[in-house]
């Protein structure tokens, strides 16, 4: 079976890393959303492992994986997840 990223495609290259270990599935998929709104498809690794082991604490089961070429970028959008500094979308006609 192909590695197919979050929204069904087939990645443009064949190389991915782990970059991130998040907290809970839903942790990961959250980051997965935000990576692809600023244009980086991601991977969630280890949503089946969760299911699996029920009740009991999954420590690092799930991951977040992009291409090679997008770690960089990614990095840095974690990297503003993680000091809470996200720019936010201001909403259409919210403030005239």
């Amino acid at each position: 079976m192909a590695n197919v990223l979050a929204y069904g495609r087939e990645p443009k290259y064949k190389t991915m890393k782990i970059i991130y270990r998040a907290a809970n599935i839903v942790e990961a998929h959250i980051l997965s959303g935000l990576l692809q709104s600023r244009g980086v498809d991601a991977y969630v690794g280890g949503q089946y492992l969760q299911g699996g082991i029920g009740e009991l604490a999954a420590l690092d089961s799930a991951t977040l994986s992009v291409e090679d070429i997008d770690e960089e970028a990614a990095k840095a959008v974690l990297a503003e997840y993680e000091r809470g500094d996200l720019s936010t979308i201001r909403e259409s006609g919210a403030d005239d």
